[in-house]
């Protein structure tokens, strides 16, 4: 990790309390922080109700919905937001976060996988029979509260400007450049 991220990240972890946490941890939260900034601010709360890592979570660091430019945990969320306005928007963001030192591109698609897993389980119109029992199945809560988030947009899809859900995909890593492995992945 370059000296200067090292330096802010540790700012960034003892000014919000994460000192206890993994560097991996720490770095998670210092990109919600960055990434989605405009939208949460930065409360340790809100930075933390965006944080899907740990044990199943498909490649997923982050994962954040957002109804009007607001931040959405619940169903029960999205529809008094859009029930304030006549035309709402919606926005999907997944994040990838990395400390290493080169790009990997099993990690890239281990979270692209994962990003069609959720929004597989979101589009499922049978929640009783999932596309693909056993990759839903190992999706974490988080992941599903995500997919049961999306689907309530699309059950709502009538409230908002837009047919399509944007959905921004990024993957941030400390590495300083892309391997070869990874330029030829681009490319194809």
């Amino acid at each position: 990790m370059h000296t200067l991220t090292k330096k802010r990240l540790a700012k960034f972890s003892k000014e919000k309390g994460y000192t206890d946490l993994s560097e991996g941890e720490q770095f998670e939260r210092y990109i919600a922080c960055t990434y989605l900034h405009r939208h949460i601010g930065e409360s340790p709360e809100a930075i933390d109700a965006t944080i899907t890592g740990g044990g199943n979570d498909e490649g997923i660091d982050i994962a954040s919905i957002f109804i009007n430019g607001k931040l959405v945990l619940e169903p029960k969320d999205i529809t008094d937001t859009i029930n304030e306005q006549r035309e709402s928007s919606a926005r999907v963001i997944f994040i990838q976060t990395k400390t290493s030192e080169k790009f990997n591109t099993q990690h890239i698609a281990k979270f692209l996988s994962g990003v069609k897993r959720v929004t597989e389980l979101a589009i499922d119109d049978d929640q009783t029979a999932p596309i693909n029992i056993e990759s839903t199945n190992q999706l974490s809560s988080k992941l599903r509260d995500v997919a049961d988030l999306i689907r309530c947009i699309m059950d709502n899809i009538d409230c908002f400007r837009d047919t399509a859900i944007p959905l921004e995909l990024h993957y941030v890593t400390t590495a300083k450049s892309p391997s070869a492995e990874a330029r030829h992945a681009y490319i194809v």
